[in-house]
């Protein structure tokens, strides 16, 4: 039975298929590795990582701060540092989200106690008699720290919804411009850190059909090109432009082929096209804490859309791009789901026990998103190797 086929039958069933299916897998499911016949390379970046600050996800999350009794790495959770070691995520992307169109970097360098507080973006979505204040204690030092005790590659995403180009190239100068340089290498050696972070991965806007400026295609056309124009190339740099909420039902088509229109005779480099891709439930009155069996199986056949999604935005981008110089990943995949607000647990639970669900919650969804930048054709090529025979991914099969 392939995953489509087991997925889709789960999904419309009961639980007792459910558990039937799974006697059958586990019946039928040998797997023989033979180290000597390895398959395609997948590219590592397909299994980054994704951290904003939304929820809980960034403080009382990984940052409890450098004086808090829950044992930490300079401020950072170190449970949260171990569990990143062990699964090697190759890169993490920040700020954000929806909150990086509203960060500006400078909030987050400098002394901690001299860093304002702002308006954070996810105010409006807070329960009632909670707000999400941005205190700024976690800021670019202190990702990029993250980045260091995790191995991981830092990829930054630029305020373009109310940012400046200016604001954007200043920000890529601090970070990677070399000692004795310039103004700002100066700057960010006085804040502790006087060898350049050399950042290649920049995300240019988030999101910019909706949260990220409520643009039309050709608007973020004409946007990305003035960011990128005087982009200052201290490390080569991997530039990745806002591509289309793929989970719509149309796939979003129109924002790809009006942005790669818009961009025809353009001489600004673009290297990556991030797509975004939710299984969206919240229409769904469920609480997700209620989903059953056939519920979650309904979320991940509701993934397996992915697929159809990078292969019709590949061959959409092939009409411009025939030998494919712009790359198809470094995105967004979540799941969206209704959460009804529960003012008798608010009332019952203490604030700082509120705190820790919600960046339990928030790290299910968010840390969950995988970054990929990498082609469809690579990705199609990798199998597992058996003693007997290559199982082939279902994309192999056709």
């Amino acid at each position: 039975m392939d995953r489509r086929a087991f997925l889709t039958t789960v999904a419309g069933a009961g639980l007792g298929v459910l558990t039937a299916s799974r006697r059958s897998l586990a019946a039928d499911s040998v797997i023989d590795l033979a180290v000597d016949r390895p398959g395609a390379v997948i590219a590592p970046a397909i299994y980054g990582h994704f951290i904003e600050h939304l929820g809980g996800v960034i403080y009382d999350g990984l940052w409890v701060g450098r004086e808090s009794k829950i044992p930490n790495v300079d401020g950072l959770r170190r449970q949260f540092v171990d569990d990143m070691k062990r699964l090697g995520a190759p890169a993490l992307r920040w700020p954000g989200g929806c909150f990086a169109d509203g960060y500006h970097w400078r909030d987050g360098i400098g002394p901690a106690a001299s860093r304002p507080r702002t308006y954070n973006f996810w105010e409006s979505r807070m329960p009632p008699g909670m707000h999400a204040t941005e205190t700024n204690q976690f800021g670019v030092h202190e990702f990029m720290h993250l980045c260091r005790l995790v191995g991981a590659e830092p990829y930054l995403a630029a305020n373009v919804g109310s940012g400046t180009p200016r604001e954007f190239h200043d920000w890529v100068s601090y970070c990677n411009a070399p000692s004795g340089t310039e103004r700002l290498a100066a700057e960010r050696a006085a804040n502790g850190d006087a060898a350049p972070f050399g950042v290649k991965y920049w995300g240019v806007g988030n999101e910019s059909w909706g949260c990220g400026g409520d643009m039309k295609p050709g608007e973020y056309a004409e946007q990305y090109r003035r960011f990128v124009t005087q982009f200052p190339a201290y490390v080569e740099p991997f530039l990745i432009a806002t591509g289309p909420r793929g989970h719509s039902r149309d796939m979003d088509l129109g924002w790809t082929t009006g942005f790669f229109e818009a961009m025809q005779g353009s001489r600004s480099p673009l290297h990556g096209f991030s797509p975004h891709f939710y299984t969206d439930f919240r229409s769904n009155p469920m609480r997700v804490a209620d989903f059953t069996a056939p519920e979650w199986y309904a979320v991940l056949l509701e993934g397996l859309r992915t697929e159809q999604v990078i292969e019709t935005h590949w061959n959409a981008m092939a009409k411009y791009d025939a030998e494919h110089h712009t790359r198809l990943g470094g995105g967004q995949r979540r799941h969206h789901r209704h959460q009804r607000p529960r003012p008798e647990l608010d009332a019952a639970v203490p604030r700082r026990r509120r705190h820790r669900g919600a960046r339990l919650r928030g790290h299910a969804t968010r840390m969950g998103g995988r970054q990929a930048i990498a082609a469809p054709h690579e990705r199609r090529r990798s199998r597992v190797v058996t003693g007997r025979r290559a199982e082939r991914t279902p994309a192999d099969q056709r």
